[in-house]
């Protein structure tokens, strides 16, 4: 019984190796390992300040130019590391009604003015809206909840609109290369932060750093987390989401989620179902679009243009205008 045993497990772990090299030769699944606190020192940038419990912000009350596709933009923030426009200060927003967004850089607004985003074409509306944008390159979904309960409560908002990609939900797993982040993990259905102090094993990140077999894992995890909500990918985020949902039940603050998928139309039918569920109203862009996403992304940087922010926002501004949320004054 015993050879029995031993004789499966070596034919197990040889095919196991079989199949490492075969994807090595022909590179496919290249490792793409999460990162651990303090295998990085924290680096000095330009634009961006460390913030101890989100992550961080753009540098308070500052202006910088990126380039995108030829596009010369011109970034500004407020006095709390926001994204504004240029002339946010000469805006009247009196008892106006306070919109709060949460994201990542398709939200923030990569690649495009201000004036030309989401949060621009809120504020801009024939609707009176004050928007905060709370959206910073880099963040995951994880970042999205730290921000809405550390910096956007305090903003005392009417509505919350969260906008998510699809790799947002791979980014809780993981620290950050430039900056230290707080990391969550999940223990028996509770979402705890993550020790400083705590790493893998040593085996188990060899693993993660060299296994293509691992990468693939992930993968699969990934898809059957989208498609039919199994695995520790989806029970992570979905934790995480509730979380959100629950803050903003608590608050008594109605929330919109907007999926933003891959350029490639990436379909996400658990996060619909579960969002429909707890009676979220939700905005898929893919199925919004029907399918036709060509004319919505960067031709290469593959952030969404002006017409993808411009679908969200009248989205959004019906979604608002419907459920009578605008203060009347």
């Amino acid at each position: 019984m015993f050879n029995k045993i031993l004789l499966s497990a070596i034919s197990f772990f040889l095919a196991l190796i079989i199949v490492e090299a075969l994807l090595s030769f022909l590179d496919i699944h290249p490792p793409r390992p999460f990162y651990h606190d303090r295998e990085f020192k924290t680096e000095l940038s330009k634009h961006f300040v460390v913030d101890n419990e989100v992550g961080w912000t753009m540098i308070p009350n500052s202006k910088f130019h990126f380039t995108t596709e030829n596009r010369h933009i011109t970034y500004y923030s407020n006095e709390k590391g926001y994204r504004v426009s240029q002339d946010y200060n000469v805006l009247n927003k009196n008892d106006a009604t306070k919109v709060l967004v949460l994201g990542d850089s398709y939200m923030w607004g990569y690649g495009i003015e201000y004036e030309n985003t989401f949060g621009g074409i809120l504020n801009k509306s024939k609707e009176k809206l004050d928007v905060t944008n709370l959206a910073m390159p880099g963040f995951g979904v994880d970042q999205m909840y730290l921000s809405l309960i550390h910096w956007g409560l305090y903003e005392k908002p009417d509505l919350i609109v969260l906008g998510i990609h699809t790799d947002d939900f791979f980014r809780g797993f993981t620290n950050h290369t430039l900056f230290f982040k707080p990391v969550f993990k999940n223990v028996n259905g509770k979402l705890i932060l993550k020790s400083p102090l705590e790493k893998p094993s040593s085996i188990y990140r060899f693993i993660e750093v060299k296994s293509r077999i691992f990468d693939l894992y992930k993968d699969g995890d990934e898809w059957l987390g989208r498609n039919y909500g199994l695995g520790s990918w989806w029970n992570f985020n979905k934790l995480i989401l509730g979380e959100i949902i629950q803050t903003c039940e608590l608050n008594n603050i109605p929330l919109l989620v907007i999926h933003i998928p891959y350029y490639t139309g990436n379909s996400f039918p658990v996060l619909q179902e579960y969002l429909y569920d707890k009676n979220i109203d939700y905005l898929d862009i893919n199925r919004a679009a029907k399918g036709d996403l060509d004319n919505l992304y960067l031709k290469k940087d593959k952030h969404l243009n002006e017409s993808g922010h411009k679908l969200m926002a009248d989205y959004a501004l019906n979604w608002i205008d419907k459920q009578k949320y605008i203060t009347n004054n």
